[in-house]
């Protein structure tokens, strides 16, 4: 069967002019000269395999995902595990965490060298929120996102001039929180302006962004432009369908315009408790109560 792979270079040139990322720093990242990059750009010379995944890795792109929903797959075994984890987090379930993590780490047996360094991203990622709201340890829940960056040669400390992969922007989105509420605000702020100025918006996790930046911006006390970003955020769930953050936006949207003296407050924090029956999340809808309950009692 033959195949035309003229395109490859034509999209690898497209990707990082939009990566930002000079064809001299593709080329010592990956480990080739810059005339043998330029050649693969100018479609005379197909990348070999090893230098093809080296460059999707540097752009951040998941190789995996070309795998990851074929079954059979080494890849598809880890990310079926990796669904049942979010899920179970997305319902701010947490009993079966330590199991599951135990579950993805007997799976490095069985998986190909090349996806080792990726999954173990995904199991201290794991392991950190496990620390965090399991063991209230928040000093391991930062060494644990940290090092899963590390893996990679990444760090906060080393700016944020990298191309992030999928499990990454996940850590950092993570450290945000972590970094506001350890007296680091402005780390905080730095990592989520750099995720909403090279993160896609049609990006999974440009919805967690946002409402990271929604929540931030309502511990400043800058009420007015937490609630645009909640709005922002809302409108475009409705866009994407991307909705896991719905309940919390509504929510966090109803709180600012209470401390904004938007008598309207009380319709979002409604439609955040609605959407808790209708999505079948008790154990939220109780939190987002007895939250309200506090906040309304302060004032």
């Amino acid at each position: 069967m033959s195949y035309d792979y003229s395109f490859i270079g034509s999209e690898i040139r497209r990707i990082r002019k939009n990566r930002k990322i000079s064809q001299k720093d593709l080329a010592n990242m990956v480990g080739i000269s810059e005339e043998s990059l330029r050649r693969i750009e100018n479609n005379h010379n197909n990348p070999r395999m090893d230098n093809f995944l080296e460059i999707l890795e540097v752009l951040g792109i998941d190789f995996e995902i070309i795998l990851m929903n074929d079954c059979g797959s080494s890849w598809h075994l880890i990310n079926e595990q990796i669904k049942a984890i979010d899920n179970d987090l997305e319902n701010l379930s947490l009993n079966n965490l330590h199991t599951n993590i135990k579950r993805l780490e007997s799976l490095k047996d069985f998986i190909p060298a090349s996806y080792q360094t990726k999954l173990m991203q995904y199991i201290l990622y794991y392991q950190g929120i496990y620390e965090k709201d399991v063991n209230k340890d928040y000093l391991k829940f930062k060494n644990c996102m940290l090092k899963a960056l590390g893996i990679n040669g990444k760090s906060p400390k080393e700016g944020f001039n990298n191309t992030y992969c999928d499990i990454e922007k996940r850590i950092l989105i993570k450290l945000t929180e972590f970094y506001y509420y350890n007296n680091s605000k402005e780390n905080s702020k730095v990592i989520l302006t750099c995720l909403l100025e090279n993160v896609d918006v049609n990006d999974n996790n440009y919805i967690d962004i946002l409402y990271n930046l929604a929540k931030y911006n309502y511990m400043q006390m800058s009420y007015t432009e937490a609630i645009k970003t909640c709005h922002k955020a809302i409108d475009l769930s409705s866009k994407t369908n991307n909705y896991k953050r719905i309940i919390l936006l509504y929510y966090l949207l109803g709180i600012s315009k209470f401390k904004f003296n938007k008598k309207s407050y009380k319709e979002d924090i409604e439609k955040s408790l609605i959407l808790c029956d209708l999505l079948k999340k008790p154990d939220l809808k109780i939190i987002i109560n007895q939250s309200v309950s506090s906040i309304l009692a302060e004032d």
